[in-house]
């Protein structure tokens, strides 16, 4: 088929190297000399007439090849191709539930009750078809999401060594004629990658699971059709022949739709898309950097001249069928489903096709999604800092520039550094002023105009403390704003229908409270209820209240007085700006964190408060008309004189909640002293104290060195576990995970978790002892005490093990700026496993790496083939340097500021970093930031400032 693009994968992806040939032409293609790429307009782009280019493929470790013709599923139907033994089970399959369907008809023929037989036919189909969609969207998503992540299926057949003719010959020698017998002139068993002959495997078992899948559908449908098992000759039908018409063209119209739908998507994808080939191989075209064409004839020479190109390219590229809805092969690819039941009029047939759809888009969902975005999608950072600089509409590039230059030039001249803010004084008369304003124009005085030559840079806390600035200075602040910044600036834990849902701000709780209300409005006056369950119902409602204002209110209260619970919350679990990152008076707190969760708490507990007060009164004022009936003789017996003491009352305590809100004024109303400490009152409230419990719990996340001893020729298989002291009894066998806690004694022959085949090594290269590194991913982040083990060939039997090791966190020195920030930078570069692309400049130059602090016990070995297996761990030499601009002497607690804000940012791969810098803070300081307040500041200077303006709040 000619196309004038390359295809895309069927499940929405696709690529100039993907599938751009099909069967009729892949033996064209694949003697074909490669196409190298022209220069249009200076960019490299690619020939438009790419079906006569060598379709090549690429393996994981590197290996090139030519890609083969295949063919595709209906030749298993051909009588002139070969059958493997594959193929052979397949037809029998297929063949048994077509005879099992002819047994069910002719039972029905001659049964006195013909539906019994149809009966049985649904019972059988539709567990049958069930039993092969499961296979297809839990089976194959199982094994194809091991695949895509770990090379499982590729790993399992290098490990049983199917394909290996000499552990393995006669299985070796059967795949072969499985694989060989079905294959064209131009496939070579022998030359091949074992990833792409076990990707042939794995497609001749995905035949079998498709197809019989189909059939046993179709059958399934036609049981439903009931003038096949019934004996009389004429139906009636309650439908009209126009409605009966009108359904069978609907029915065979999306018939022909999804035929359409998939011969398309076919012809995109190929038989690489088909069946799942990026899994295990690469598929593409050579794209070479140069502009001469040089034809390659072998996949050796391709491989060479291959160096210093692209190699094979992966644009994602929507073509075809794929452009005109998203995922064709299972959204508008399964429209046959509702043409069969249309066809069936049934609407058993109906909801099976809604299952078996709906279980399709969980397989996208959870296996070709994912996978889609592990092969071919952008790894994404988060708390990446790209500055958005708005530019005025009356300032052009080169004011902006000249303006930028002679601001930084000056905080050079006077041995500042520019930080992530700056504020720019304009000093001028007002005479001055106006000139510069009809010059310019009013608006460049304020948006930025030219520059000025008196210009000199004020820190922001200048800026802060200034309100009213003086007479003929003008203040112009800009800004390095960016977009991460303003994401959690302007979002901070939004609730999105229900989720997000926070119910200690208060309106979360309106939103849970109006939904209830509405639910209830709705559904009471269904159930008819007698007026005593009214009343009942009122009561219960109005006792709620009364619960929440003096029970759940009070209890949150005394949180809020004994341990600042409110506070720390907000404190925890949301993000404020700081107001500066440079200026740090006394090395204190950022007073724009500490006012930012004290604002928040504070006005959340009042919107709480006053809504329980509000409902509390009219939950009860409600419940009181239940019970209430107007006297129809005010005079008679003692009805007047129970309604004015009952107005009396009511007005005492009217006149009472005045009084007590004059005399406590809006501040004593709302309980301010419970959440502002600075605030000018006369209130005194005894018995009330803070206490806060600080659990000391450590955890160190520095490298462990661990020391091997064994006897020459011992398994080159051997590894190493580290495990918590006492999770296994045995001290030979060890029967508990590792959690990915291992490492390898020789780290060569390992691929991944899976042993590699064995190689023979001479006896120079086996070595008695040596040294492994627990580090990253393999080191523990739970403190606690922990023993190592060294275990035999890749099994679990223990021939040697060292234990107690106590993994604790380092403290910082003092509560000050200087020793916070330090710590931070220790334990930040190891939270992100010292990767250079996240951690902060800053740690390159100040952190000190501290050394392990362990307590080594005893050397325990034992004996192993007469000779001694033995482990021990060894402390690395304790390293730090310092920068100039560190002051490493200081005892003030003021940070030293020379060093660029910006150096203090870092960034993650994923919030499981940050989890582990949150908990590492919760250890040893005793505040639980949450992750999404660790990944907003994300630098460590705000952080530390985050810090010590929770002490301040908090307490030590």
């Amino acid at each position: 088929m000619n196309q004038s693009k390359s295809g895309l994968r069927k499940r929405g992806v696709g690529a100039d190297d993907l599938g751009a040939q099909d069967v009729t032409d892949a033996s064209e293609s694949a003697n074909g000399s490669l196409k190298t790429l022209d220069a249009i307009d200076g960019n490299d782009v690619v020939a438009e007439d790419a079906r006569d280019a060598t379709v090549w493929g690429k393996t994981d470790g590197g290996d090139l090849f030519k890609v083969p013709t295949t063919h595709d599923v209906l030749t298993l139907f051909h009588p002139s191709y070969p059958k493997s033994h594959f193929d052979l089970l397949s037809l029998f399959l297929l063949g048994s539930q077509l005879v099992i369907f002819w047994l069910f008809l002719s039972s029905a023929q001659s049964h006195p009750r013909p539906d019994r037989p149809q009966t049985y036919s649904k019972i059988f189909f539709l567990s049958y078809f069930f039993f092969w969609r499961a296979m297809y969207d839990a089976g194959l998503g199982w094994i194809l999401t091991k695949q895509s992540k770990r090379k499982w299926i590729v790993n399992l057949v290098k490990h049983k060594a199917w394909f290996d003719e000499n552990r393995r010959p006669k299985t070796s020698a059967w795949l072969k004629r499985q694989l060989v017998g079905k294959m064209g002139q131009d496939y070579h068993y022998d030359t091949l990658p074992l990833e792409y002959n076990t990707w042939l495997l794995f497609r001749q078992v995905v035949d079998i699971i498709l197809l019989n899948d189909f059939l046993s559908y179709v059958l399934f449908a036609l049981s439903n059709l009931d003038f096949l098992f019934s004996r009389a000759t004429s139906h009636s039908s309650v439908d009209s022949p126009g409605m009966v018409t009108l359904r069978l063209l609907g029915g065979v119209a999306l018939l022909l739709f999804n035929l359409w739908v998939k011969t398309s998507a076919h012809d995109v994808v190929k038989d690489y898309g088909w069946y799942w080939g990026d899994c295990f191989f690469s598929r593409g075209y050579l794209r070479k950097s140069t502009h001469n064409t040089v034809p390659l004839t072998d996949a050796k020479e391709a491989d060479e001249n291959a160096e210093g190109s692209d190699d094979l390219q992966f644009d994602l590229v929507f073509d075809g069928i794929f452009e005109m809805a998203p995922h064709p092969m299972y959204s508008v690819g399964y429209a046959g489903y509702y043409g069969v039941s249309l066809l069936a009029a049934s609407y058993s047939v109906l909801f099976v096709s809604l299952a078996a759809h709906a279980a399709q888009f969980a397989f996208l969902n959870f296996f070709e999604n994912p996978h889609i975005e592990r092969r071919y999608g952008v790894r994404k950072v988060l708390a990446e800092r790209t500055p958005i600089i708005p530019i005025s509409r009356n300032r052009t590039h080169n004011d902006l520039a000249a303006m930028n230059s002679a601001a930084t030039e000056s905080a050079e001249h006077n041995g500042m550094q520019v930080g992530r803010s700056r504020s720019v004084s304009l000093e001028t008369s007002s005479e001055e002023r106006t000139a510069f304003e009809s010059e310019y124009g009013p608006e460049h005085y304020h948006s930025g105009g030219p520059p000025h030559p008196n210009i000199h840079l004020t820190t922001d806390a200048e800026i802060v403390a200034s309100i009213t600035p003086p007479n003929g200075v003008s203040e112009v602040v800009q800004e390095a704003v960016t977009q991460h910044d303003l994401l959690n600036k302007f979002f901070r834990k939004d609730v999105i229908v229900l989720s997000g849902l926070d119910l200690l701000r208060s309106q979360d709780q309106l939103i849970l409270l109006l939904t209830g209300y509405i639910i209830a409005l709705a559904i009471l006056p269904m159930l008819q209820l007698s007026s005593n369950t009214i009343l009942h119902l009122h009561f219960v409602h109005a006792l709620t209240w009364r619960i929440y204002y003096s029970f759940i209110l009070g209890l949150i209260l005394k949180g809020q007085s004994d341990s600042r619970f409110l506070v720390r919350h907000f404190l925890e679990h949301y993000h404020y700006s700081p107001l500066s990152l440079t200026e740090s008076p006394g090395g204190r707190g950022d007073r724009g964190v500490k006012e930012g969760a004290i604002r928040e708490a504070f006005d959340n507990w009042k919107g709480m408060y006053n809504l329980g007060m509000v409902m509390c009164y009219v939950s009860f004022f409600g419940f009181a008309l239940q019970t209430y009936h107007l006297p129809t003789a005010w005079t008679v017996g003692d009805e007047l004189l129970r309604h004015t003491m009952g107005v009396l009352l009511v007005a005492l305590h009217l006149w009472a909640s005045k009084e007590s809100y004059e005399v406590l004024g809006i501040f004593g109303w709302f309980f301010g002293d419970f959440f502002i400490d600075d605030y000018p009152s006369s209130l005194n409230y005894t018995g009330i104290y803070r206490f806060l419990n600080n659990p000391e719990r450590t955890m160190s996340g520095a490298g462990l060195f661990v020391i091997w001893r064994s006897p020459l020729k011992h398994s080159r298989r051997d590894w190493v576990g580290i495990y918590r002291h006492g999770a296994n009894k045995s001290q030979r066998i060890t029967k508990t995970s590792t959690l990915g806690l291992w490492v390898p004694v020789h780290d060569e022959e390992w691929d991944g978790d899976v042993p590699r085949p064995l190689t023979d090594h001479s006896e120079g290269e086996e070595a008695e002892c040596g040294e492994i590194v627990f580090k990253n991913s393999t080191l523990p982040w739970q403190t606690g005490d922990y023993e190592l083990r060294y275990h035999h060939d890749g099994k679990y039997n223990v021939v040697a093990l060292v234990g107690t090791i106590q993994i604790y966190l380092d403290r910082p020195d003092a509560l000050d700026f200087k020793s916070i920030r330090q710590w931070l930078l220790k334990i930040v570069m190891l939270a992100l496993d010292s990767d250079p692309s996240l951690i902060p400049k800053s740690s390159l130059e100040t952190i000190s790496h501290a050394a392990i602090q362990q307590r080594l016990p005893a050397l325990l070995s034992r004996e192993f083939n007469g000779s001694t297996t033995s482990l021990a761990t060894a402390t690395p030499s304790s390293m730090s340097t310092h920068s100039p601009g560190t002051s490493v002497g200081s005892s003030s607690g003021t940070p030293n500021l020379s060093h660029d804000i910006h150096d203090d940012d870092f960034r993650f791969w994923s919030e499981r970093q940050a989890k582990r810098i949150s908990w590492a803070i919760s250890q040893v300081l005793n505040i639980d930031f949450a992750p999404e307040v660790i990944v907003a500041d994300a630098n460590i200077t705000a952080l530390t400032r985050r810090i010590l303006a929770s002490k301040e709040l908090l307490g030590p």
